[in-house]
C-alpha cells in the first residue's frame, strides 16, 4: 500500500524504483532531467537523481502538482481545493503564493512551465479555464476556456480536456496551437487521445514533442464489496456511470437498515439491493456539480453530503421521500467532507477543509436546532472524517500530521484529552453498533478492531486484525461496517492502470492540419 517514483526508460522493458520516496505522489522533472520534484508527508520534496540526496522545500497539505521552470523556479499547488499556486527557489528558500483566486473561481492547480522561464501555464477545474502566470509581474490571463488540466507541450501546444463536454470524469484529451507571444489557440482543437482518467489534483498525462502518456481508464465498472472475517466475498454492487470516488472521496454510504446504498459522484443515486436496482435523483444545486460523502440519518429518511466543483461548497440534505434538498451551511471557499449524523438525528459532524487563512483541516458539527455550525474542537494537526459514538457523548476521526493518520477519540463536546486508537497508521474509523469497537482500515488494506469500553473515560485495547488483507481497494479506503460487525463493506481492487504511449502524436496533428488549410 506504499506508493514510490518508479522511472522507466521508454525503450526499456523494466522501471527502477528511486529509493527514499516512500509515499510520493505528482512528480515532476528539473529542466536537465537530473532531479525530481514531487509530493509525500504533507511536504514538497526534491530527490537528485545524481547523489541520491533528498530535500523539502514547503509544505504542500492536498497537493495539485508541480512544475520546475527553466529559470530555477519550482511553481506548485499546496492544496488544490483552496489556495492560489505557490513559488519557491528549486534550491530551497521563501515559499510564497504566485496567483491570486479570483472571486468566482476556487482552484489552481497543474502548473505547466514553459520553455522561457518566466511563463506558466494552469487551469481551475471548477471555471474550466486554462490560464498563464508570469512569474516576474505575477501577471495572470485567461488563454482559454474550456481548458481544463491544462498542459504545455513544445514548440507551441496546449493539451487539455473539457469535462463539461462529456459530463463524465473520463474524456478526451485535446490538443490546439498556440501564439507564444500573445498566448491565444490558434486554429482548431482536435482530439489527440479518445480518453483518459480525470478529476484530482495531478496530470492523468504528460506530453514531449515527440510522445504523450496517458493513463487510460478500465472498461470494468468498479465494484462494492461485501467480505466477511475470513475476507471471502459474500456480495458485491457495480456502480452506476459516474457514480463512485471523485477527488479524495469514497462516495458512498449504507443506509442503518442496509437496504440501500447511496452513491455519490457526478450526481447522486440510491441503490436499492433487494431489487439491484440504482435510481439517480435530483440533489444537486448546479449543473455538473459533484456529489460527495453520502451519509444515511439515523431513521433513513434523509443524506447529508457535500458538495464540490459547481456551485457553492456546502454542506446539503436530501429529503428521500420528498425528493428536495436543502443547503444547512457553506463557509467560503472550504469544502465540506465526511458528515456523520448524531445518534439522535439533531446534528451533522463533518470535515471541513484547510483554506488561505485555516492552515489545517478542521471538524464542525451543524446544530439543526441552532441551525448554524460550529467548530467541534482545537487541534494542532488536521483531523477530519469524524464518526459519532452510539451513545452521541464521543467521536473517532482521523488526526494527520507530517502525512501519517491515525485514528483518535475524545469526547464529543471537546473537553478531555484526545486518545490514539491506532498504532501504525490508520483511516476511515467505524463503530460498531453497540459501541464497544472501532474498526478502521490499516495501511496494508487490512481492517483493525480496537475494544472500547466507554464511561466517563475511555479504555481501549490493543488494535487485532477483524479482516486480513480482503480484496479491497488500496487507493480509495472508504468502509462501512454491517450492524452485527461481521461484514465489511469497501470498494473492491481495480485492473492495473493502462499506461498508453504515442509516438509522433504532434507531427500527426501538424500534417493533419496543413492538410486541412489545402
Amino acid at each position: 500500500g506504499v506508493t514510490a517514483i518508479w522511472v522507466r526508460e521508454l525503450a526499456e522493458h523494466s522501471a527502477t524504483r528511486i529509493e527514499g520516496t516512500e509515499g510520493a505522489r505528482g512528480p515532476f522533472w528539473s529542466p536537465d532531467g537530473s532531479s525530481l520534484g514531487y509530493f509525500a508527508d504533507g511536504q514538497l520534496k526534491v530527490a537528485d537523481l545524481r547523489s541520491g540526496t533528498r530535500r523539502t522545500l514547503c509544505r504542500a497539505r492536498r497537493p495539485g502538482g508541480g512544475t520546475w521552470s527553466a529559470s530555477g523556479t519550482i511553481v506548485y499547488s499546496p492544496d488544490f481545493l483552496s489556495v492560489p499556486l505557490h513559488r519557491v527557489p528549486a534550491a530551497g528558500g521563501p515559499c510564497t503564493p504566485l496567483t491570486v483566486r479570483a472571486a468566482e473561481g476556487l482552484d489552481h492547480r497543474r502548473p505547466s512551465a514553459l520553455p522561457d522561464g518566466r511563463r506558466v501555464l494552469f487551469s481551475s477545474y471548477r471555471t474550466n479555464t486554462a490560464m498563464v502566470v508570469d512569474l516576474v509581474t505575477g501577471e495572470t490571463r485567461e488563454v482559454r476556456t474550456p481548458g481544463n488540466e491544462a498542459q504545455f507541450s513544445p514548440p507551441h501546444w496546449l493539451l487539455f480536456r473539457d469535462p463539461a463536454g462529456t459530463s463524465t470524469v473520463h474524456g478526451p484529451i485535446y490538443a490546439q496551437r498556440l501564439d507564444m507571444e500573445t498566448m491565444r489557440p490558434v486554429g482548431e482543437a482536435r482530439v489527440v487521445l479518445d480518453r483518459t482518467r480525470g478529476v484530482g489534483g495531478f496530470f492523468r498525462f504528460s506530453a514531449t514533442p515527440r510522445a504523450l502518456v496517458a493513463v487510460r481508464p478500465s472498461d470494468k465498472p468498479l465494484s462494492l464489496l461485501w467480505v466477511n472475517r475470513q475476507s471471502v466475498v459474500t456480495d458485491s454492487v457495480i456502480l452506476p456511470a459516474n457514480a463512485g470516488p471523485i477527488v479524495t472521496s469514497g462516495n458512498f454510504g449504507l443506509s442503518n437498515d442496509g437496504r440501500s446504498i447511496a452513491f455519490g459522484g457526478l450526481g447522486l443515486w440510491i441503490h436499492n439491493r433487494d431489487r439491484n436496482v440504482a435510481t439517480r435523483v435530483r440533489a444537486e444545486s448546479a449543473a455538473d456539480q459533484g456529489i460527495i460523502d453520502p451519509a444515511w440519518s439515523p431513521g433513513d429518511s434523509l443524506i447529508a453530503y457535500g458538495t464540490v466543483f459547481r456551485g457553492a461548497l456546502s454542506l446539503r440534505v436530501y429529503h428521500v421521500a420528498r425528493g428536495t434538498s436543502d443547503s444547512l451551511f457553506a463557509l467560503q471557499w472550504r469544502n465540506v467532507r465526511a458528515p456523520d449524523w448524531s445518534p439522535d438525528g439533531r446534528r451533522i459532524a463533518f470535515g471541513l477543509s484547510a483554506a488561505e487563512s485555516v492552515p489545517r483541516d478542521e471538524i464542525w458539527i451543524y446544530s439543526f436546532g441552532d441551525r448554524r455550525a460550529v467548530r467541534a474542537f482545537e487541534s494542532e494537526r488536521s483531523v477530519t472524517y469524524p464518526r459519532w459514538s452510539p451513545d452521541g457523548r464521543w467521536l473517532a476521526y482521523v488526526g494527520s500530521a507530517a502525512g501519517a493518520s491515525e485514528v483518535y477519540l475524545r469526547r464529543a463536546d471537546g473537553t478531555g484529552a484526545e486518545l490514539a486508537v491506532s498504532t501504525a497508521g490508520a483511516t476511515y474509523p467505524r463503530w460498531s453498533a453497540d459501541g464497544t469497537r472501532i474498526y478502521y482500515r490499516a495501511p496494508d488494506g487490512s481492517v483493525m478492531s480496537v475494544d472500547v469500553r466507554l464511561g466517563d473515560a475511555a479504555v481501549l485495547s490493543r488494535p487485532r486484525v477483524a479482516a486480513s488483507r480482503p480484496p479491497f481497494n488500496m487507493t480509495t479506503r472508504d468502509l462501512a461496517v454491517s450492524r452485527d460487525g461481521e461484514t465489511f463493506i469497501a470498494y473492491g481492487r481495480e485492473e492495473p492502470a493502462v499506461l498508453t504511449l504515442m509516438l509522433d502524436w504532434a507531427a500527426a496533428l501538424d500534417a493533419k492540419q496543413r492538410g486541412d488549410a489545402k
